[in-house]
């Protein structure tokens, strides 16, 4: 008979110590970097040890001194959506390079998922928590949740948004009426007089905020959009919205309210034998790698820096020195699936 092998003993603090030939108090001032001034040769010695003895300090030892762990917790309004995967990225890697660990929390969209994933975090308790998704504009959608984070805040949670929500925390964002006017704006220049606009989900602030600068830039040309179809911010919602558009007179182009939404269209208007970009020109807003592969114009959105530098300021503890809202900038990214429209075109 085959005996498995015996799970060695775990490194305990007081076994570094004791090799060490130093106090366990000594031991844990080395090992958890402490301000408290300890000789160099002793240090050497107990780094020395740690090392001997494969040692990894105890996250909930230390949670216990600190009275928080070296976690922060992004809250995501689709898992499976590449525009948050790309944020997440962002997060991770500036997480991964303090030894802090990140949790990715799935809420559909929902408030009251929102508010469980806060209260879970909050009993960690987390280091920080990350709202990467785009508010509800239903009045009190949110109530409960900010109060969860106000309460989390009190107890030196970090909270901080990445898109715009119903209540006010600490806020890294892009201004997302000028990220869609200034698309319309280009569309515009290469001149398209007929432009659609697919909206994304219609609580959501980001998608009333991107249909606010669509119908700015309209207004600034003197011209009226050509149709606002209901949609959402997914691949099948695009699909949709071009069905329905190909029983209507065709626009020039269209601004979809995010590049998946626009590869769905764009793919559904191909598939019905329509020219994109000859006939109808059709444009995106994020810049995720779905915009990348499909050669969608676009509007870049730096969604990896906004996390990467919302996790920064968390693991340095600098979340709240700076302004309340801070706006990253964008850029138009032109591609294959807009062209100027020329005065011959049907």
């Amino acid at each position: 008979m085959v005996i498995p092998p015996q799970d060695q003993p775990i490194t305990s603090l007081a076994d570094v110590a004791q090799l060490a030939k130093v106090s366990i108090a000594t031991a844990s001032r080395v090992l958890t970097g402490s301000s408290h001034p300890v000789a160099e040769k002793t240090r050497r010695r107990v780094v020395s040890a740690a090392e001997r003895l494969d040692y990894v300090p105890s996250a909930v030892g230390r949670a216990l001194v600190t009275k928080r762990t070296a976690l922060i917790g992004v809250i995501v309004n689709d898992i499976s959506d590449p525009y948050f995967a790309e944020i997440a990225r962002g997060i991770d890697d500036a997480a991964r390079d303090a030894q802090y660990l990140t949790m990715i929390c799935n809420a559909d969209a929902r408030p009251e998922a929102e508010l469980s994933h806060v209260k879970a975090l909050s009993s960690f308790p987390a280091s920080g928590i990350i709202f990467a998704g785009s508010g509800s504009a239903v009045p009190g959608a949110e109530a409960a949740v900010a109060e969860a984070a106000r309460r989390a805040e009190k107890r030196g949670v970090l909270v901080t948004a990445l898109a715009r929500k119903s209540f006010e925390c600490r806020t890294l964002t892009v201004d997302n009426f000028a990220a869609c006017r200034d698309l319309t704006r280009y569309l515009v220049s290469i001149g398209h007089r007929r432009i659609a606009f697919v909206e994304g989900p219609p609580d959501r602030y980001a998608s009333i905020d991107r249909l606010a600068g669509f119908r700015s830039a309209l207004a600034e040309a003197s011209l009226t959009e050509a149709h606002v179809y209901t949609g959402g911010f997914d691949f099948e919602s695009g699909a949709t919205a071009a069905r329905r558009m190909l029983s209507n007179d065709l626009p020039d182009a269209v601004v979809a309210g995010n590049d998946e939404s626009a590869a769905g269209l764009s793919h559904a208007l191909r598939e019905a034998g329509i020219d994109v970009p000859g006939q109808v020109s059709v444009a995106g807003i994020d810049d995720t790698r779905t915009a990348r592969i499909a050669g969608l114009t676009t509007v870049r959105v730096p969604l990896y820096e906004l996390g990467h530098e919302a996790a920064r300021q968390m693991v340095t503890r600098t979340a709240n020195d700076g302004p309340l809202l801070t706006l990253f900038p964008h850029e138009i990214v032109v591609r294959s699936s807009t062209a100027p429209r020329h005065s011959t075109r049907p």
